[in-house]
């Protein structure tokens, strides 16, 4: 089916009211044509995040009486959790139990099988 256009959609608040099927068709169309075609914001907060803890680095200065570790973790974790909250509207994927403090955001491709850090961070390889 294509996206071709149908007559407006209502909404109401949170809600899309459609009056028949290919309405309802045109709506899930368009929303994905949208997933699509918008920027990943969970990739560009990492990449900010990023620059934004290399900057801080940059600027502290080593004391004589301090020493410098190396530690590696992964990054983005929070930024990932809150992106997954934020596309599943703070509910499990599944048994859509709303208790953001209890769930878990969790990658359907493993983070280490990931090609890169957006395909890392894309909300479309996890479930919350």
């Amino acid at each position: 089916m294509s996206c071709a256009k149908f007559p407006a959609i209502l909404r109401v608040g949170e809600a899309f009211i459609v009056a028949n099927l290919d309405e309802l068709a045109h709506l899930l169309c368009r929303a994905a044509a949208l997933a699509q075609a918008l920027p990943d914001q969970t990739s560009i907060d990492f990449e900010s995040q990023c620059k934004d803890e290399l900057d801080k680095f940059s600027t502290n200065l080593i004391k004589d009486t301090e020493i410098e570790r190396m530690v590696r973790q992964r990054g983005g974790q929070q930024i990932f959790r809150q992106a997954m909250l934020e596309y599943w509207g703070n509910a499990c994927a599944f048994t859509g139990i709303a208790l953001p403090e209890v769930l878990r955001a969790s990658h359907a491709k493993p983070w280490l099988e990931c090609l890169s850090d957006a395909e890392r961070l894309e909300v479309f390889n996890a479930f919350c």
